[in-house]
């Protein structure tokens, strides 16, 4: 059956059985996606695979313009009954509401937590939906790889696909595919899983998720979605923007004279240390911390006083603005006792002596 089909894990495999079954007309109940359908609905193939669970409501392809039931068809996603608990906004809050058959066909009624009346909503922004990660995984992968001209794909672990080595402009590098970088542990385990590869040099990886950071480890990250068309949908992948952006922030990571701090945004940013790895900084906190620390390595000074590099952040100590695994990664080597424990200064590839 197609179901047995789907299951078979060597993708050249799968892709045969289903070639079979459609020559023997024993698909009906399975009609995969069209290379037109993949590049029309990539952008929201790359929402729902970014998705941290495998259930979605269907008011999430409502809003989204996409219908439900022709990804049911094409077996990404199976119907899963009706959410007894929902999400509605309440005051500028998402909060939680019953759901339980309405009072006209087609329609749920929502109670808040105290028992009061929350609206009607449409049945079928109600029906949860179950995906199949991996044939959604492998949709995705069968499209970038059309796109790229890519025919050797390794699936690392569920977070990180290596997409083997691409040309970009004189050089060819090592190209990944990551998913849920906004997720800190996450990102941790990709950037880990990254390193243990550093054989291959520093490679480029596309991120599934919206605004991830530019630097995972010496590898240099970009949306994908900033590769898409403007209506989302595929279209050829600019490699020429790829090499740009791959050059340009690996000649920042590795031309750098002095540390700076780079500010994307007033919460992310990154901190450039000549002869180390690019250091991912999260949070308002962290950038001033290690803003602070750069202008004591420029101004002479070289380190800072404990109680004035944390005036003001609601913390007393550098360690309480990191998760014991950024804290791992960022100390000793970019941040670093001076010369008493009442001092800190930045790591020790800025000393001069």
């Amino acid at each position: 059956s197609s179901s047995d089909v789907q299951s078979i894990r060597d993708p050249f495999l799968r892709d045969l059985g289903l070639r079979l079954l459609e020559h023997w007309e024993l698909t009906q109940n399975l009609r995969a996606l069209t290379e037109d359908e993949r590049a029309q609905w990539f952008g929201f193939l790359l929402s729902l695979y970014d998705l941290p669970g495998d259930t979605v409501a269907g008011a999430f392809f409502k809003s989204a313009g996409v219908d439900p039931a022709r990804l049911v068809s094409a077996r990404l996603i199976a119907r899963n009954g009706r959410q007894l608990i929902g999400l509605a906004e309440d005051d500028g809050e998402v909060v939680e509401v019953e759901q339980e058959t309405g009072p006209e066909p087609g329609t749920v009624r929502q109670t808040g937590s105290f028992g009061e009346a929350d609206g009607l909503r449409l049945d079928t922004d109600a029906i949860e939906y179950v995906m199949d990660r991996a044939w959604l995984a492998e949709t995705i992968l069968k499209a970038i790889s059309g796109a790229l001209g890519i025919r050797n794909i390794e699936t690392i672990n569920e977070f990180l696909v290596a997409l083997g080595p691409i040309t970009l402009g004189e050089r060819k590098v090592p190209l990944y595919l990551a998913r849920r970088l906004a997720d800190l542990k996450i990102r941790d385990s990709v950037e880990n899983a990254l390193r243990s590869r550093h054989t291959a040099g520093p490679g480029l990886v596309l991120a599934v998720s919206n605004d991830p950071p530019r630097f995972l480890g010496p590898n240099v990250v970009i949306a994908l979605r900033d590769l898409l068309l403007q209506d989302g949908s595929l279209g050829d992948l600019d490699q020429e923007e790829m090499a740009r952006r791959f050059e340009a922030n690996r000649t920042l990571a590795s031309s750098a004279q002095v540390a700076q701090v780079v500010r994307h945004t007033p919460r992310s940013a990154t901190l450039i240390i000549p002869g180390l790895d690019p250091l991912t900084l999260d949070g308002a906190g962290q950038i001033q911390l290690f803003e602070s620390l750069v202008e004591a390595a420029t101004d002479g000074t070289g380190q800072r006083l404990t109680k004035v590099l944390m005036d003001g952040m609601g913390s007393d100590n550098p360690r309480q603005l990191f998760s014991s695994g950024a804290w791992a990664k960022a100390h000793p080597t970019y941040i670093r006792h001076g010369s008493s424990n009442r001092y800190w200064r930045l790591g020790e590839a800025t000393d001069t002596a």
